[in-house]
């Protein structure tokens, strides 16, 4: 019911529905974006086999708007005047914002489908245990909605996560059992993740929650791909305090 929505799923809400308004008063714009990102072969192309909610055409379009004209950091426009005005002071960056967006996601596909080649070579029942991990961790890097859920900066860091998750693949065949203790490693924080997140009863993903969830995929690169760096510092001690800070979040 919407009086017990949180001001963060409002905002959210609020977002998406000015997004959705910002498409339909400049109706050119929009078709023209969407068209373009139809027109991207290659992008077409690398999609093709991931799971996603319609048209990634249409979802470029609108993480492009929204990436333009209402970006996270952007305060929402309180009446009409002020919107407009975001619009037209905004418009003529939105090209940018797109081919920066497409350019980007097409990355991401590319990194996917490497992963994807990889784990089938990986046919052998040793492997079984790394190869149900990864694809979990696909699963949950790109959801169908990727395109427009997956906030900045984490957006742009997919590539890397997925890179580091092709060295762990590459490093596999020659040492099994190194991989499973670093995937044990790993486990009690996408365990404690999955429980947290299955006990969310509103859209919006909390703070220290969300926060624990990109944390757990930088301590997949420290493990399995130094070489590639993290973006912060993580340690078995840090993601214990963070599923302690967003336990008592949930909690609060």
């Amino acid at each position: 019911m919407i009086e017990t929505r949180s001001a963060a799923d409002a905002e959210q809400i609020s977002r998406t529905g000015l997004v959705r308004l910002a498409m339909l008063l400049l109706p050119q714009q929009a078709k023209y974006v969407a068209k373009r990102m139809a027109d991207d072969r290659e992008l077409v192309l690398l999609s093709r086999g991931l799971p996603l909610d319609g048209s990634i055409a249409e979802a470029l379009a609108r993480r492009s708007f929204r990436d333009c004209f209402l970006p996270a950091e952007v305060a929402l426009p309180r009446d009409e005047k002020t919107f407009a005005g975001l619009l037209d002071s905004r418009r003529s960056q939105l090209n940018e914002v797109a081919d920066r967006l497409s350019s980007i996601i097409t990355l991401i596909l590319k990194e996917w489908r490497g992963v994807r080649l990889a784990l089938e070579k990986l046919s052998s029942p040793s492997f079984a245990d790394a190869v149900t991990d990864v694809n979990s961790q696909l699963a949950a890097l790109l959801p169908p909605g990727f395109i427009e859920s997956v906030p900045r900066p984490y957006l742009d860091y997919l590539p890397r996560y997925l890179k580091a998750t092709a060295r762990r693949l590459e490093r596999l065949p020659a040492n099994a059992r190194r991989d499973a203790e670093l995937a044990a490693k790993v486990r009690p924080f996408t365990t404690a993740l999955q429980g947290l997140l299955a006990q969310l009863t509103r859209p919006a993903v909390p703070p220290e929650l969300a926060q624990l969830r990109w944390m757990i995929e930088e301590y997949r690169v420290s493990l399995f791909a130094q070489e590639l760096k993290t973006m912060m510092k993580v340690s078995d001690k840090r993601l214990a305090e963070q599923v302690e800070a967003a336990r008592v979040e949930a909690r609060g």
